[in-house]
C-alpha cells in the first residue's frame, strides 16, 4: 500500500486533470458582491450577435480578473495570485491557475475555505473559464472514511425544507490505501442553479449531504461553515467574471484556435 501522503498527492493529480481540483491560499478576502440575479443577466441582444476577436475577449477578462504574481511551471501550468475587480478595485483575492495547453483557467476558493484535514470529508467549489467562453462554477465532492465505500451517487443541499442543490454524480473517482477510501468528483453546476447556493452561502441552517450505493454521509459543522463561505468567494469570483466577458458577445470560431 503507498503511504496516506502519496495517496493524497495521487488524489490531487488526478482530480486536477479531471476538472481543476486544487487546494490554494489566503491572500485576503472581502466581498462585495451584487445579487447574482443581476449579475447573470444575458448580454443585450444586439452584444450577443456581434462577433469579437480573442484580443477583445482578453480585454474584456482583464477588467475582471488581474493574474498576479505568476509562476509558470515546466508543465505548461501558470500559478497565480487572481485579482478579482469589481467597481472598487481588487476587492477579492484568490489562487488561480492556467493550463496554457488546455487553455483553462481556474480560480478556487482560499486556502481557509478549503483546505482542510486530509481525512475529513469536505466540499471544495472554483471556477472554470475555457478561453473565449464563459465561466463555470464547479463543485469537488472529497468523501474520505476508514471502512467501506460509499459508492457516491449524489450532492444535495438544503435549507430548512427548501433544497438547493441536487447534483447526480455519475464519474466518482476513486483510491484506496491503508484501510482508507477515498471517492470524489468534479461537477459542474448551471447558472440556473447560482441564486440559491448564493442564498444558500449565509444560511446557517445549510445542510450537505453525500448519498451513495451504501448509505450517506452528513457534512459536519466545521466543514459546512468552510464550504459555505468557499461558496460566496467563488460566487462571487464567477458572477464578476462573467459579467465581464458575457457583455461583449460572441467571439469568432479563430479564437481557440
Amino acid at each position: 500500500m503507498k503511504p496516506w501522503g502519496v495517496a493524497l498527492i495521487a488524489v490531487a493529480i488526478a482530480a486536477s486533470a479531471a476538472g481543476g481540483y486544487h487546494l490554494g491560499r489566503m491572500h485576503g478576502v472581502v466581498l462585495a458582491t451584487p445579487a447574482l440575479a443581476t449579475e447573470l443577466q444575458p448580454a443585450a441582444a444586439s452584444a450577443a450577435n456581434r462577433v469579437v476577436s480573442k484580443q477583445a475577449w482578453d480585454a474584456a477578462l482583464a477588467t475582471a480578473l488581474e493574474q498576479r504574481e505568476p509562476n509558470v511551471g515546466a508543465d505548461g501550468v501558470t500559478k497565480f495570485k487572481a485579482c478579482v475587480k469589481d467597481a472598487n478595485g481588487c476587492t477579492l483575492q484568490l489562487p488561480g491557475s492556467r493550463d496554457a495547453l488546455r487553455k483553462v483557467l481556474w480560480v478556487y476558493a482560499s486556502e481557509a475555505n478549503s483546505k482542510g484535514p486530509p481525512k475529513k470529508t469536505r466540499v471544495d467549489a472554483y471556477v472554470a473559464l475555457q478561453d473565449c467562453g464563459l465561466p463555470t462554477v464547479f463543485i469537488s465532492p472529497f468523501f474520505v472514511r476508514e471502512g467501506d465505500w460509499l459508492f457516491l451517487k449524489s450532492i444535495t443541499a438544503a435549507v430548512g425544507e427548501k433544497t438547493v442543490l441536487s447534483q447526480p454524480i455519475d464519474n466518482a473517482k476513486r483510491d484506496n490505501t491503508s484501510g482508507w477510501v477515498m471517492e470524489w468528483a468534479d461537477l459542474a453546476l448551471p447558472n440556473a442553479a447560482l441564486p440559491d447556493l448564493e442564498a444558500a452561502s449565509s444560511a446557517d441552517a445549510l445542510i450537505v449531504r453525500l448519498t451513495g450505493d451504501r448509505g450517506y454521509i452528513t457534512l459536519d459543522a466545521d466543514r459546512t461553515r468552510t464550504f459555505r463561505a468557499s461558496l460566496a468567494e467563488v460566487l462571487a469570483a464567477h458572477a464578476r467574471i462573467h459579467k465581464a466577458v458575457a457583455k461583449i458577445g460572441r467571439v469568432g470560431a479563430e479564437c481557440q484556435s
